[in-house]
């Protein structure tokens, strides 16, 4: 990959030569990428104000190299021709079990006990990434990982040999950057789990306690085993309670309803003796207002409508006022990231090429920069707060854009430097936005701006 980078600007920054800016930014000897990556976002989240809590615009991306370093070179054990493939939590959760003659982690064991326990965790992957999001505030990221290291041969039965994990070298440099993860105070929401399976954003939570009654005053559909709410009562106790069309029933007197029919929610009424009705529902739209995608695809599915293509649709956009997302007339403005760019590559901008501009970012960007992203019907621009533009092109000008596949609330936009040479170069723009959803409609967005360019391009009258 480095072959094909020439240099490297960050937000904020100028420009140093190629060969003194890739021997200043490039990684220690014997490292890996994913480390790499990880000692990147951990140097920006040592940056901003804490304790870092749910919304924060780099809690993503950290997660999600923390989940990718614990997935490296993990083996699948157990599986019938790679069915049934196994996840980290898979050896977390028997850990201690192999270590009842020593004095165990009274810590661990609660966390792991209460994880496993959890009735809204149905999964492997939901269960870990539930552990993660515990271990990070608890300070406890590097116990499971040093009671593995301890029997060389149950973290050769897990990790292939030469991991990060089953590596004593790449082990190391792992323990140190997990020893800087303690410095930072993370208030994580742990209860509000339900949709870690999905995705790592934590939705909104109502927690609401209703006098008692034995039928519920809105109706349900379901969707992908969730319980979608389509109807709400005006002026009914649920309707009062905040409860809105577009929500999902989480809980009913304590229960899960998840992949539950209409005949449960009524047998929980009618059953449970009660001095007051408890649910719990997951709103439709995230703190800021925008929606949150997992439920906004089961809304339409109720509705028998595909998601629709670019958050032109009425129907993607927020309903109440958002910080991220902005609309004037034919422009929209979102508010996100700029970490840097990558220039001088000579290959076709492909996902690989993609992944590693991202990768390269990531790992070597020290400060990040606040912009709006703006799209309207011909141009897009990068402008910095109170600033010239950094960009600002033609739907024509652009090769491309699009997402990074293991840190994917990174975008990037793909463009054809102006060069003297015959050979063709390219620079990709990397931006951060704070969800996957919004990446996702930033680039859909970006694409049907695109493609109405081209429709019109080739409708216009031939002169001739």
């Amino acid at each position: 990959t480095r072959d094909d980078v020439m240099s490297v600007e960050h937000a904020g920054q100028h420009s140093l030569e190629p060969e003194v800016q890739m021997e200043r930014d490039s990684p220690s000897l014997g490292s890996h990428p994913l480390l790499d990556e990880l000692r990147g976002v951990l140097r920006r989240l040592k940056c901003t104000p804490q304790p870092i809590r749910d919304g924060h615009d780099h809690l993503v991306p950290f997660c999600e190299s923390l989940e990718a370093v614990f997935r490296s070179g993990l083996k699948h054990p157990n599986s019938w021709f790679g069915l049934n493939k196994q996840d980290y939590w898979a050896w977390i959760e028997p850990l201690q079990d192999y270590y009842f003659n020593e004095k165990q982690n009274p810590l661990l064991r609660d966390v792991v006990t209460a994880v496993a326990s959890s009735t809204k965790l149905r999964t492997l992957q939901a269960k870990g990434r539930c552990f993660l999001r515990i271990a990070l505030c608890q300070k406890l990221l590097s116990v499971p990982i040093e009671h593995l290291a301890k029997n060389e041969r149950l973290t050769n039965y897990w990790y292939h040999s030469g991991s990060i994990i089953s590596s004593p070298a790449l082990r190391e440099l792992l323990m140190g950057l997990l020893f800087e993860v303690t410095e930072l105070d993370f208030e994580l929401e742990v209860d509000n789990s339900s949709f870690l399976d999905e995705t790592w954003i934590i939705p909104v939570f109502l927690p609401r306690k209703l006098p008692p009654i034995k039928t519920l005053d809105m109706k349900v559909g379901y969707a992908d085993r969730r319980a979608v709410i389509v109807l709400v009562e005006k002026g009914s106790l649920a309707d009062k309670a905040g409860v809105e069309v577009g929500d999902v029933l989480d809980e009913l007197c304590g229960e899960p309803v998840y992949d539950s029919t209409h005949g449960k929610l009524k047998q929980i009424l009618l059953t449970k003796t009660v001095d007051a009705t408890e649910l719990t529902v997951v709103k439709k739209h995230l703190p800021d207002g925008s929606p949150f995608y997992p439920i906004l695809k089961r809304e339409l599915q109720l509705q028998n409508q595909s998601l629709p293509a670019s958050p032109e649709n009425p129907l993607l956009l927020h309903r109440r006022p958002s910080r991220v997302v902005q609309t004037h007339g034919e422009s929209t403005d979102y508010s996100i990231v700029y970490l840097g760019k990558v220039e001088g590559i000579r290959k076709e901008p492909t996902q690989d090429v993609i992944d590693a501009a991202v990768s390269w970012v990531l790992t070597t960007t020290e400060r990040s920069q606040e912009i709006i992203f703006k799209i309207n019907q011909s141009e897009v621009s990068l402008c910095p707060l109170q600033k010239e533009p950094l960009l600002q092109l033609p739907y024509s000008a652009l090769r491309g854009c699009g997402r990074g596949l293991m840190h994917q609330t990174c975008m990037v936009l793909m463009v054809l430097s102006e060069a003297s040479s015959e050979e063709k170069q390219f620079s990709i723009y990397v931006c951060e936005t704070p969800s996957i959803e919004l990446a996702q409609a930033i680039c859909t967005h970006i694409a049907q701006g695109f493609n109405r360019t081209v429709k019109l391009k080739d409708e216009t009258p031939n002169p001739t």
